[in-house]
């Protein structure tokens, strides 16, 4: 794509579910096929950064000068603001950074969607746009890959991580966790950080079974990976140092009550089989909230 050609395709309308949708490609179709000779896709959705994204970007193109077998795509997901202008203003024609711009706004769950499946690349990732996590976690993801399916960071694996986090933000983090873990019997202490990593197969699978487009899709595929036979394991992040923490009392709570209704709406997805054509139906005795759900491929939820 040429720089400043603002590119969006349709997108899926509704955020309440998502249907299996195929991958939209920016570029052209040879540097689609030098796409599969990419190690990792590093996916980095954005919506309404724009006063973030320059800065985004130019430490996406620093670290992938440094990492010529990583391939990075921001999604911009439907922004109304000045994102989609500066995103394909600023990345140049045919590197290893590229972006997807989304006609309409979709959900995270949905924008990172587009963006995975049929990648082509051995390893998928991703972190948000914004950088809140730094790209240098990157190796200890695709370390953690060598031997797990699926890593997701924890930033409550890393002391200090909160010192930054005001008290409301903090008390409905850990609320959110918490119920997440009552009602589906996910055993992980902090499933909504934005950085995450998957192997190839496992990614397609999981991608595909997804039925949320907003925040909690990060609920829903580690609810499905233990049904696939997916092992998960977590990994310690930090919260960048220059990172701005959403502060509106008013959008954490109207955030908090979206999400509890996600999390109500994969115990009904559940109960109505709609996950049961690409996992499989869940294990007798395994019913939602069972603290004996397998976890994945045997084990308990594991650290590293």
């Amino acid at each position: 794509m040429k720089p400043g050609t603002d590119m969006r395709v349709e997108s899926t309308p509704g955020h309440e579910s998502l249907a299996i949708r195929p991958h939209f490609r920016v570029d052209s179709s040879s540097q689609a096929d030098s796409q599969k000779q990419d190690r990792v896709t590093v996916v980095l959705p954005v919506h309404n950064e724009s006063a973030v994204v320059k800065r985004s970007v130019e430490r996406v193109l620093a670290y992938a000068a440094l990492h010529p077998d990583h391939r990075f795509v921001f999604v911009d997901d439907g922004s109304t603001d000045a994102t989609p202008r500066l995103l394909a203003s600023a990345l140049p024609a045919g590197g290893a950074v590229s972006c997807l711009l989304l006609a309409e706004n979709c959900g995270k769950g949905g924008a990172i969607k587009r963006a995975v499946l049929g990648c082509g690349s051995e390893f998928v990732c991703f972190i948000d746009g914004d950088l809140a996590y730094s790209l240098d976690h990157l190796p200890n993801l695709l370390a953690a890959l060598e031997t797990h399916d699926v890593v997701i960071g924890s930033r409550l694996m890393v002391a200090g991580n909160s010192a930054r986090t005001i008290a409301s933000r903090k008390f409905m983090g850990r609320a959110f966790n918490f119920l997440v873990r009552a009602s589906l019997g996910i055993p992980f202490h902090d499933t909504q950080a934005g950085i995450k990593g998957f192997r190839a197969s496992a990614a397609e699978r999981l991608f595909q079974a997804q039925r949320l487009a907003g925040f909690g899709f990060d609920v829903e595929l580690l609810y499905l990976a233990p049904r696939m036979g997916l092992s998960v394991v977590e990994t310690p992040v930090s919260v960048s140092e220059d990172h701005e923490y959403e502060s509106s009392a008013v959008k954490l709570i109207r955030s908090a009550l979206r999400m509890l209704r996600e999390v109500a709406q994969i115990r009904r997805n559940d109960r109505q089989g709609l996950y049961d054509a690409l996992t499989g139906p869940a294990a007798p005795g395994a019913a939602i909230g069972s603290r004996g759900r397998s976890r994945g491929k045997g084990q308990a939820a594991s650290r590293v």
